[in-house]
């Protein structure tokens, strides 16, 4: 062997041992990432009326917050926080569980967070 391929063969070895510990790091790193993501949606939710609405219809908010796409969520966030029938909500909500999904036919959020929709 030639010191070319041996430069050559230690460049490969040393770039497949960056792989072996860059990729699994990257990996570990995303996932902290989108847990983080995905607890800070939970304050979100907890914070507007949406949350109580998740809880109203029997949803489980981890298998909610799992089960949708970060922009979905968002998206149904933004449109709890411009929602203008808040009083109709709050007098829904203050009733006992579980919530109808009739009950909420004036939620912008309805076919999203009723188990009919999610079927």
């Amino acid at each position: 062997m030639n010191i070319l391929s041996i430069a050559i063969t230690l460049l490969l070895a040393a770039m497949l041992g960056l792989l072996a510990i860059g990729l699994p790091w990257a990996i570990l790193r995303n996932m902290a990432k989108g847990h983080e993501r995905r607890r800070l949606l939970a304050e979100g939710i907890d914070a507007l009326r949406l949350g109580r609405m998740l809880d109203g219809l029997g949803n489980d908010r981890e298998n909610y917050l799992h089960r949708e796409r970060v922009v979905d969520i968002e998206h149904q966030m933004r449109r709890c926080d411009d929602c203008d029938a808040t009083e109709r909500c709050d007098e829904v909500l203050q009733q006992e569980r579980p919530v109808q999904a009739a009950q909420v036919d004036f939620c912008p959020n309805r076919d999203a967070l009723t188990p009919t929709a999610r079927d």
